[in-house]
């Protein structure tokens, strides 16, 4: 399987067959015809870097922007089926190739750990890149990230939601202090 490769664990990949596929955060370097993409990922957010003849292009997108791990496939003449691992943008320029190969086994492994690592949908792309399918499902009902939970009134403070059910304590009768005692006690 050819992989992008995080550049200071190249060595280690080689020579380590049962290495994960994914560890974040993660540095990967993907050559190209006429610019190097450099990229930074982390759960948060993905740096890109793109250096060229014309100079060097710098772009950070947080993971929320983007639509989810997709796998594509190719045919090639000399090869037969290459399938490709990306990490989705609506934007094709801030897609980040993630891995590519042709055993499907090794490709599916990787697919999934990249979803699983960076909490995003596994997408499968067609030829025209538009999303086919995706596979974050249960049935017919899309799995969708929780909504967040109900804030309390700012009024209540720090009360627990037991709490805030219960009355206030009353007031007790006035205190008298600094007076004389009226009560004779012989």
């Amino acid at each position: 399987m050819i992989q992008a490769v995080p550049e200071t664990e190249a060595r280690a990949l080689a020579a380590n067959d049962d290495a994960q596929p994914c560890q974040l955060p993660s540095k990967l370097c993907i050559p190209g015809a006429h610019e190097t993409l450099h990229v930074h990922i982390d759960r948060d957010r993905a740096l890109l870097r793109r250096v060229s003849a014309e100079g060097t292009e710098t772009a950070v997108v947080p993971m929320a922007a983007y639509r989810g791990v997709a796998v594509s496939a190719t045919y090639e003449a000399a090869t037969g089926p290459v399938f490709q691992v990306t990490l989705c943008h609506p934007d094709p320029s801030l897609s980040v190739p993630l891995a590519s190969g042709s055993c499907t086994s090794e490709v599916g492994i990787a697919w999934r750990s990249w979803a699983a690592a960076l909490e995003r949908p596994l997408l499968v792309l067609d030829t025209d890149g538009s999303v086919s399918a995706r596979l974050d499902r249960m049935g017919a009902i899309f799995a969708e990230k929780p909504l967040p939970r109900r804030k309390g009134s700012p009024v209540v403070g720090r009360r627990s939601r037991f709490a805030r059910r219960r009355d206030f304590g009353r007031p007790t009768g006035e205190v008298c202090r600094g007076e004389r005692e009226i009560i004779a006690r012989n």
